[in-house]
């Protein structure tokens, strides 16, 4: 019995120590602060909206850098923002109060979402990181090609001339053509989609989206942003000229006012559409000529093809020419008396002799051997006998009042310019000295 109460006794000693390390054993670790903390989130940073689309990640939460951002567009539920490498849309739940053209720079905390265009999903609903400021102007698309924009890349950007080549409403695809490119057509507003068909040409305004490859996305906000439309330049030679109905032609050229300046279309225009286009205008063709004088008499009405002079109110530089039918034909030449008068649609290099003109500042002017291309959309004058030396032409713009009398620099023998364009005696030149005369390089014995 002695034995067995002090083994008894031994066990009762060694229990606790025993029940303390098992707990030790199996117990949660508990922290010293009164609350445990959550393990931190990784947030990546995006410097820019490009970076942001780039990245594309729709796992991992990112700080999107916005510096001097504008506001492109705004829905109920979605904001589209520009910065200078790209554009990309908020979908808020319910989109703050902001109005198009506002600024934000600050950063949002929000997940990439694929869609159409390049969207980002934010974490909250709040603006506390951002600075808002109104500048007041809308951003305005700038007109680009396909080429202009990046893999991964959006831009806020206006197509010109992009050919229609499929319109299926049933599977709702609508695609383009531009610079050999294929552009599908999206539409990020409800409601009846404005008429296009195949083979019609258009202007959109939009979101242009490049991931990696083609076919390319325009996305438009509003059917304000589809016109049927050709876009031409007076500086380019291959302006689209094809035949169309009630479409709204744009030509970039210039016009000063209160100055004579030659005008060549494809296209007729009459009185009304003359008004709507040019404001109160003066319109002059070339009716005949004698001796060494050139008649102009006034007229109402444009003639597809043919040249004349036009004088504006107010100077000009973009034409619009809202609902034209065009069937094209060349441009044409109306002559009398041994003078030419001869539009052109595309720039047009001046024969240097002297024989070719153009109408610059009220006066004709021979080309420089230097610089001898006039713009297209225009009309200079051909001499095929020139006149005396002594001789002074003019040109009689007749009117119903009074008759306005142009001064005409009459061809003359053929004056020497330097290699820089600039006139030189031709009586003194130097031994050795190069020149330019009748567009031909001579060197001085």
């Amino acid at each position: 019995m002695k034995h067995l109460f002090q083994l008894l006794l031994s066990a009762s000693l060694f229990l606790p120590l025993a029940i303390t390390n098992a707990q030790r054993a199996t117990s949660p670790v508990v922290a010293t602060e009164s609350k445990t903390e959550k393990p931190s989130q990784h947030i990546q940073t995006a410097d820019n909206i490009h970076a942001f689309i780039t990245a594309a990640n729709t796992l991992t939460t990112t700080k999107l850098l916005l510096k001097s951002a504008r506001v492109l567009h705004v829905t109920p539920k979605e904001v589209y923002l520009q910065d200078a490498t790209g554009c990309v849309g908020i979908k808020w739940k319910t989109a703050p109060t902001l109005l198009p053209g506002d600024q934000l720079d600050g950063f949002i905390l929000g997940k990439f979402l694929r869609n159409i265009v390049p969207l980002m999903l934010p974490e909250d609903e709040s603006l506390a990181t951002l600075h808002i400021s109104h500048p007041g102007e809308k951003p305005i698309p700038k007109e680009l090609s396909p080429d202009d924009v990046e893999p991964y890349g959006c831009r806020f950007a206006k197509l010109v001339n992009a050919l229609v080549t499929t319109v299926d409403k049933k599977k709702n695809s609508y695609n383009l053509k531009v610079a050999g490119h294929r552009i599908k057509i999206r539409f990020l507003f409800k409601g009846q989609l404005p008429s296009f068909h195949e083979g019609d040409r258009l202007s959109l305004t939009g979101l242009l989206t490049r991931m990696k490859q083609d076919p390319l996305d325009i996305s438009l906000f509003s059917p304000q942003d589809l016109v049927r439309e050709l876009t031409w330049s007076d500086r380019r030679s291959d302006n689209p000229i094809e035949p169309c109905t009630d479409t709204q032609v744009s030509l970039h050229r210039n016009l000063k006012a209160h100055r004579w300046n030659t005008l060549c279309l494809p296209f007729s225009l009459n009185e009304t559409q003359l008004l709507q286009t040019f404001g109160p205008f003066t319109l002059m063709q070339f009716s005949h000529a004698t001796g060494n004088t050139l008649y102009f008499s006034p007229t109402r009405e444009i003639e597809a093809g043919k040249p004349y002079v036009i004088q504006v109110a107010q100077s000009l530089s973009v034409l619009t020419f809202p609902h034209v039918s065009i069937t094209p034909i060349t441009e044409q030449t109306v002559s009398h008396n041994q003078c030419a008068f001869i539009g052109t649609y595309a720039p047009h290099s001046l024969s240097t002799d002297r024989s070719e003109q153009f109408l610059h500042q009220n006066r004709l002017s021979p080309p420089l051997p230097t610089d001898h291309k006039i713009p297209g959309f225009r009309a200079y004058f051909r001499f095929s006998a020139p006149s005396a030396p002594a001789k002074t032409l003019q040109i009689l713009f007749q009117s119903n009042t009074t008759p306005i009398h142009l001064p005409l620099i009459a061809p003359s023998p053929s004056r020497v310019y330097g290699i820089d364009g600039r006139p030189l005696p031709d009586n003194s030149l130097p031994s050795g000295r190069i020149y330019i005369k009748d567009g031909k390089k001579y060197i001085q014995p």
